[in-house]
């Protein structure tokens, strides 16, 4: 199950990854891969990428320092205000129906003006 799974995310990731990353270079954010692993590379050892998820397996398996990983549910569970640059999300609003809690939650958490 966990190959079927992973085969899933690499799909994904290779049909979804160009829009997103072209997405990012539009704001001034540049990356290839995965969307963490991107992150880590482009924030350097300066930067500090937070990837946030139910299951962290596939991104807890990424080795960088500037990696930290959180097992959270969003869903219950707050995030901090004004603490990240950055939110990035695919799909995953989409297949939860307190959506709408989640989407307000990571608008509180982003920092004003960035």
């Amino acid at each position: 199950m966990i190959g079927f799974m992973r085969e899933r995310f690499d799909a994904l990731d290779h049909n979804f990854n160009p829009g997103t990353i072209h997405s990012l270079s539009e704001i001034g954010v540049s990356g290839g891969g995965s969307i963490s692993e991107g992150l880590c590379k482009q924030v350097g050892r300066d930067g500090k990428v937070i990837a946030i998820d139910l299951n962290t397996r596939f991104v807890g398996a990424l080795d960088y320092e500037n990696l930290e990983v959180r097992e959270q549910n969003l869903i219950t569970e707050e995030l901090l205000e004004a603490e990240y640059d950055l939110l990035h999300t695919r799909f995953t609003l989409f297949h939860i129906p307190e959506r709408d809690s989640v989407l307000a939650k990571m608008v509180w958490a982003l920092k004003p003006g960035v």
